[in-house]
C-alpha cells in the first residue's frame, strides 16, 4: 500500500509539472502579494474601540451622587473624600456646581442641595480688607480665579434646563454676577493679563488667573440672562485678555503658569488644553480668534500629540515654588496641580468638531480622544 502511494504521488507530481494535471498546489493559494496586503491591512487596523459614551453617562450620574455625598451641613462641598476632617471650600464648591450643572444628567433631586451650596458661597464672601473669596475662609486676601469659578457656577444655575431659581429670584442672582464681574475686571493689568490677587506690578500676571477671568467674562457675554444686563461692556477687557494669552503662548511648550519667568522647559498640557478650550468659547463673539495664526497653530499642534495616548493619568504638572510668591508683597499662591487628562479630553472634543481644521486634523483629534 505504501509502495502504491509513493508511485501514485510520483506520477501525479510528474503529470502536474508537465501537463498541469492535477492542478499545481500553488494555484489553490492566494498570491504572495495578496497575502502580504491582507496581513498589512490587519496590522494597520486596530480592533474597534468599545463605545464609551453609554459607560460615561452611567459614570457621570455616579460622580454627581458622589459630589453631593461630600456636601457639608453648611452647604459647602468638601475637598477630600477620604478625610473626615476635610473642610468645604468655596473654590471646590463652585467647581463642583459648575460640573454638576454642566453634566447633562437628571439633577432634579439635587435642586435643593444646589441652592444650599450657592447660598454657602454667598455667605462665605469677604468684604474687607478685600472683596471676594480666599482659598480658606480665614485668608485675608482673595483670589481672582475663585471669583471666576463662582461666576461660572452662578451663570450655569441660571441657564440650567432644570429650574434652580424662581423667576422672582433671578434678578438677585444677576446682580450678584454683575458685582463679581466688576470685581474680576478691576484686577486686569494694563497689558491685558490678570493677577491672582488685588495687587499690581510688573511680572505679577499669571496665565491661570487670566484664563479664568476671560472665561467668566466670556460666559457672562454668552448668557442670555447676563447679556440683557451687561451687553458688550466687557468686550474690550475680553479682547485684551485674549491678546495677552496669544502673546504669551510658547511655541514649544504651549502655555505655562508664569510666562514672566524665563527660561522654561516644562510643558503644562492641562493648562494648555484649558486655555485652548476657553479661547474656543470666545470664538463666537470674537471671530478674530479663529484666524489668529498663534491660535490656529496651537490647535493643530495639540490635535496631533500622539504622546497623549500613552501618557499616565497621574502624570500632572505642579506649579513651581518660584512661581507662587509675589515679592515684595505678602501674597502667595497655593502650589496647584494642573490636571492634564480631563482638560485634554474636553479640548479634543472641541477639536473633533472644529470646522476650521481639515477633515484629517479633526479625524486625528477624534481618534486621540477615543483612545484617551
Amino acid at each position: 500500500f505504501f509502495v502504491f502511494l509513493i508511485m501514485a504521488t510520483s506520477l501525479f507530481i510528474f503529470t502536474s509539472f508537465f501537463f498541469h494535471w492535477p492542478r499545481p498546489l500553488e494555484t489553490y493559494l492566494p498570491e504572495e502579494n495578496a497575502v502580504g496586503a491582507e496581513v498589512a491591512q490587519l496590522e494597520a487596523a486596530p480592533p474597534p474601540l468599545p463605545d464609551v459614551e453609554p459607560a460615561l453617562r452611567d459614570k457621570i450620574g455616579k460622580w454627581v451622587d458622589r459630589i453631593f455625598s461630600l456636601q457639608d451641613t453648611n452647604g459647602g462641598i468638601k475637598v477630600l473624600q477620604r478625610d473626615p476632617s476635610s473642610k468645604p471650600q468655596v473654590w471646590s464648591t463652585a467647581q463642583c456646581l459648575k460640573a454638576v450643572l454642566s453634566a447633562q444628567v437628571n439633577i432634579d433631586k439635587y435642586v435643593a442641595k444646589i441652592r444650599t451650596a450657592l447660598n454657602y458661597i454667598e455667605a462665605a464672601r469677604r468684604t474687607e480688607p478685600q472683596e471676594g473669596w480666599g482659598l480658606f475662609e480665614e485668608r485675608e486676601y482673595t483670589q481672582t480665579e475663585i471669583a471666576a469659578w463662582v461666576v461660572l457656577a452662578r451663570i450655569e444655575s441660571m441657564e440650567s434646563n432644570v429650574k434652580i431659581w424662581q423667576a422672582s429670584e433671578l434678578s438677585r442672582i444677576v446682580n450678584l454676577v454683575e458685582s463679581d464681574l466688576d470685581l474680576i475686571s478691576k484686577r486686569q493689568e494694563a497689558d491685558g493679563g490678570w493677577t491672582p490677587f488685588e495687587l499690581s506690578g510688573a511680572g505679577f500676571t499669571r496665565t491661570y488667573s487670566t484664563v479664568m477671568a476671560v472665561w467668566a467674562l466670556v460666559e457672562a457675554r454668552r448668557s442670555s440672562w447676563m447679556y440683557q444686563r451687561i451687553g458688550a461692556v466687557y468686550d474690550d477687557r475680553i479682547k485684551n485678555g485674549v491678546y495677552w494669552l496669544l502673546q504669551h503662548h510658547n511655541k514649544q511648550l504651549g502655555w505655562v503658569p508664569n510666562p514672566n519667568r524665563s527660561p522654561q522647559y516644562e510643558p503644562f498640557e492641562g493648562l494648555t488644553a484649558q486655555t485652548l478650550f476657553v479661547l474656543s468659547r470666545a470664538e463666537a463673539n470674537f471671530p478674530f480668534i479663529e484666524t489668529d495664526s498663534v491660535y490656529i497653530n496651537a490647535e493643530k499642534s495639540f490635535a496631533k500629540k500622539q504622546e497623549f495616548g500613552t501618557r499616565a493619568l497621574w502624570s500632572n504638572n505642579r506649579i513651581h515654588d518660584g512661581d507662587i510668591s509675589f515679592r515684595p508683597s505678602i501674597y502667595q499662591l497655593e502650589p496647584s496641580t494642573f490636571l492634564w487628562f480631563p482638560w485634554t479630553v474636553l479640548e479634543l472634543t472641541h477639536l473633533s468638531n472644529d470646522t476650521s481644521l481639515s477633515p484629517d486634523e479633526r479625524g486625528q483629534a477624534t481618534k486621540l480622544r477615543r483612545e484617551l
